[in-house]
């Protein structure tokens, strides 16, 4: 029996086990109830299942090169096409709009951090180090978990420990309530017809990869006070969304930057989800669980009511804000795959304020 185990754990652990979680996770993400999907998000559920599965099995699965690898070009590759189509559309955006989704997506931290703080201290059993973990995990946030493992007198495994036992439901939880929060579905518009390669779509690409590299350097930058770094995908989203606003026409054609947007966010589902799914099993405690989804749960609804006083019930601004606000690719994700216009200029706005935001508090913290 260990041998044929063994040679499932080598299938999974090649390119080509990659292609059947992908493919396993599509399916679990098409399945709707009352018009409601996880989406892409089904992957990252696959990957986790299959991680947790081999670790049960005693195989460790967390330390395969492979998935750290298929991580990080996974999370460039979207970032970019996601910053990228942000800068094109922050022109639409007013300056109004962008300040009050960038104070939205600050605030949406501030609480996690609240009740983060409030948690610690009514259980000082928790260590310091797989509190920040949770706190990273279920605001989805993955370059505040590099952050905090990177400070001085904090356990990186402990940090990546608590990270996976909320980084699940965060990602499912918020993937849920952006759609329920739009409500009924609808449709994309119709893209013009054309040649997918053309010479357009070279040039993108070449540009993409320039925006990936400039901004993994961009990443490598101490902040002041701080001297922590905002980390690759921070970086990579300013560059790319910079080079959207003002190089916009260079950029990919939509049907490539889609297409490329949603190969990374698969890559980066199976390069996280297996090794989170492993290390959940090692060492786990519901009780994390639970902490990560009131941490998770109680910014998203607070925010929500916020903004209704504010400015009204526009549903898909406030879903947007608020997708930024917990660094969620995933759940911006799932909107643009159900409605046809997005404001992503306010998702950028409140993606970076929560994310150097997070990134800030995690070292003051």
């Amino acid at each position: 029996m260990r041998w044929f185990m063994e040679v499932i754990y080598d299938f999974f652990t090649s390119f080509a086990g990659v292609c059947v979680i992908v493919a396993a996770g599509y399916l679990v993400g098409r399945v709707r109830v009352r018009g409601i999907s996880l989406g892409l998000a089904g992957v990252l559920i696959c990957a986790v299942f299959f991680g947790a599965a081999f670790s049960a099995c005693g195989f460790d699965v967390s330390s395969v090169p492979m998935f750290g690898v298929l991580s990080k070009i996974g999370t460039s590759l979207f970032v970019a096409c996601v910053g990228m189509r942000s800068g094109r559309s922050i022109r639409r955006v007013r300056l109004s709009d962008a300040a009050a989704a960038a104070v939205c997506g600050m605030l949406v931290s501030a609480l996690g951090f609240l009740v983060m703080n409030v948690i610690a201290l009514s259980d000082s059993s928790v260590p310091r180090s797989v509190m920040l973990g949770i706190l990273c995990g279920a605001m989805t946030n993955t370059p505040a978990m590099a952050a905090a493992g990177e400070l001085c007198g904090i356990n990186a495994a402990e940090v990546a420990l608590g990270y996976g036992s909320a980084y699940l439901f965060g990602v499912v939880f918020i993937v849920l309530a952006v759609q329920f929060m739009t409500g009924r579905r609808c449709e994309a518009p119709i893209m013009a017809r054309g040649e997918f390669i053309t010479g357009n779509t070279v040039r993108g690409f070449v540009w993409l990869c320039v925006c990936v590299a400039a901004g993994s350097a961009v990443g490598k930058i101490p902040l002041p006070f701080s001297g922590v770094p905002i980390g690759g995908t921070a970086g990579t989203l300013t560059v790319s969304a910079v080079f959207g606003y003002y190089g916009g026409k260079r950029a990919l054609p939509q049907k490539c930057s889609e297409l490329l947007r949603g190969i990374g966010l698969m890559l980066f589902f199976v390069g996280t989800g297996v090794p989170a799914g492993a290390q959940a099993i090692a060492a786990f405690s519901p009780v994390w669980v639970i902490y990560g989804a009131i941490i998770t749960v109680v910014p998203v609804v607070a925010v929500g009511i916020i903004y209704r006083r504010l400015f009204g019930n526009d549903s898909i601004s406030k879903a947007v804000v608020i997708s930024g606000g917990m660094t969620s690719t995933p759940a911006i994700c799932a909107l643009m795959s159900r409605n046809g216009y997005l404001p992503l200029g306010m998702y950028s706005a409140s993606y970076a304020a929560a994310l150097l935001f997070t990134v800030l508090g995690v070292g003051v913290f």
